[in-house]
């Protein structure tokens, strides 16, 4: 990637950094590929995901020819969208609020809690219980990437956590019989903090419609961006 490519993707992703902020972690950890960046718009690439924003129709149009083999596309804002649709479809789409934690100071854990990594002998309990992900293949990834945490109760697994690929926080769930404990609260408290530990900005990502999640977020004080996320598939 040419350092000037780079400096101008920044440089307009900047200009709202809290829609932005996967593109601007992406970029930070040197996970993301710049495949597009001007003065109206960014789209970036990593492992069959595209990432794109733009100012106006004319610019979405041109980032759409650098799309390439990409089997998904994050679109932050709304430009663009009716484009991608139909290019993709499609066959998956979810409208999304983006939450960002954007203080410095780490959040409370409940302390009877027992939280500890999961691996991929976790794989069979995770699949089971999380439907919002319904490919084994990407929950293995996960597990084996290491970002994934379980909270256990008298020894017992009553929930689990973890990161996306692109670095947003989800996966989330809490047994039916553990919740309304503040388990989920916990848990996104330490993800929060492991984050916040490696010098990156906690943010996760949640369908309009879910508003016991909006709330969640609200509550750890997470700011909620104006503007949508968009994954079409």
């Amino acid at each position: 990637m040419k350092a000037d490519f780079k400096e101008t993707a920044l440089a307009y992703i900047n200009k709202r950094p809290l829609l932005h902020v996967m593109m601007i972690e992406g970029l930070k950890r040197g996970d993301m590929e710049v495949r597009y960046a001007s003065g109206s718009g960014v789209l970036l690439y990593y492992d069959g995901l595209c990432f794109m924003s733009a100012e106006d129709e004319d610019t979405a149009e041109i980032m759409l020819k650098h799309i390439g083999n990409a089997d998904e596309c994050a679109l932050c804002g709304s430009i663009g969208l009716d484009k991608l649709k139909a290019r993709y479809g499609p066959k998956r789409f979810m409208d999304c609020y983006q939450a960002v934690y954007i203080k410095k100071d780490r959040l409370p854990v409940d302390a009877k809690l027992d939280i500890r990594k999961l691996d991929v002998s976790h794989i069979g309990f995770v699949s089971e219980h999380y439907h919002a992900v319904n490919d084994e293949d990407y929950i293995r990834n996960r597990l084996e990437s290491g970002v994934m945490y379980g909270a256990y109760v008298e020894g017992k697994l009553a929930g689990f956590i973890g990161r996306h690929i692109e670095g947003s926080m989800g996966l989330l769930e809490v047994l039916p019989e553990y919740r309304r404990l503040g388990i989920g609260s916990s848990l996104e408290a330490y993800m929060t903090n492991l984050i916040l530990d490696r010098g990156e900005m906690p943010f996760c990502q949640l369908i309009t419609d879910n508003g016991k999640s909006l709330a969640l977020q609200k509550k750890l004080g997470f700011e909620i961006v104006p503007e949508h996320v968009y994954w079409i598939s």
